[in-house]
Formats: C-alpha cells, sequence, structure tokens
C-alpha cells in the first residue's frame, strides 16, 4: 500500500478502509493495490487489472484472463 490507512467505514457488516488520498485501501480482509497513475490493479485476493492507453482493458483471476470490450451501443462485455 501506498498510504497508510486513514478512514475505516463499517457498512452492511463489511468494514472499509481508505488511505490518505481517499483510494479504498481495504474491503475486510481484501487489500488494494494500485499503480504510480492511480489504477487498481491488483487485490490480495488474487484478482488484477490490467489498461491499455483509453482505459480498463481487462482483469485476471484464477489463472483465466478476461477482456472488455464494447458493442455498438458503447456497453462493455466481457469475454475470456
Amino acid at each position: 500500500m501506498s498510504s497508510a490507512f486513514c478512514r475505516t467505514h463499517s457498512f452492511y457488516g463489511n468494514t472499509f478502509e481508505y488511505d490518505g488520498i481517499g483510494r479504498r485501501a481495504k474491503k475486510n480482509n481484501t487489500e488494494f493495490y494500485y499503480d504510480s497513475q492511480d489504477r487498481l490493479i491488483k487485490q490480495s485476493d488474487g484478482l488484477e487489472f490490467f489498461y491499455d492507453t483509453v482505459g480498463l482493458l481487462g482483469f485476471s483471476y484464477g489463472g483465466s484472463k478476461y477482456y472488455y470490450r464494447k458493442d455498438v451501443q458503447g456497453e462493455c462485455n466481457c469475454n475470456s
């Protein structure tokens, strides 16, 4: 984590912690990690995110990769 935990909130039995610049740092036992551009890149539960020059490209989990692509209406679809 790049910043120390700063704020803690509880909601419906979940505990959320935020770092000094307002990014979610932890939800219950899952920690969140960001790159130098403040993009979420990894969670401690194994979920990882990857980006292209436009934005979020997809994620990987459990050895599988999933990619987002937009249809003609601009809606995101998930494809493995």
